[in-house]
């Protein structure tokens, strides 16, 4: 499982996905990481965190 692989390597320790020099992710890195991957993906449509939590949530629903 790759979330198995990737504890075992990084070994967070207060949050599950850590800044570069630990602690959480600002809002801006997880903006930028977002913004690259909708890119990435092709996605024509603008996204926001907020709309992923959202998306998300409502796919567990």
């Amino acid at each position: 499982m790759i979330l198995k692989e990737y504890y075992k390597k990084e070994k967070p320790r207060e949050y599950l996905f850590e800044g570069q020099f630990g602690g959480k992710y600002s809002a801006s890195s997880l903006r930028n990481v977002l913004e690259k991957s909708i890119k990435k993906a092709g996605v024509i449509k603008k996204g926001t965190s907020h709309v992923l939590r959202h998306t998300f949530a409502t796919h567990l629903y």
